[in-house]
């Protein structure tokens, strides 16, 4: 999963730290199917802020699908 979002991502000018970031919260979701804004922010140590501009990042790009307070994986 590493491997597709530096492929979506090349062009794009993200940041290492935030390819691990949206990995960990990929890795998150594989294991716990959601998860809210806060779970993730707490999880990961930023601010909400932060992560909602990865979610709706990873959302564009279809890897997960992003509501209101939630995110959930793909399919």
């Amino acid at each position: 999963m590493y491997a597709k979002i530096q492929q979506k991502s090349k062009g794009r000018g993200k940041s290492m730290l935030q390819l691990e970031r949206q990995q960990k919260i990929l890795d998150y979701l594989k294991e716990n199917r959601k998860a809210t804004t806060n779970e993730l922010s707490e999880l990961l140590g930023v601010s909400t802020t932060t992560i909602r501009t990865d979610l709706n990042q990873m959302d564009k790009e279809k890897l997960l699908t992003k509501t209101t307070r939630r995110c959930y994986l793909q399919g």
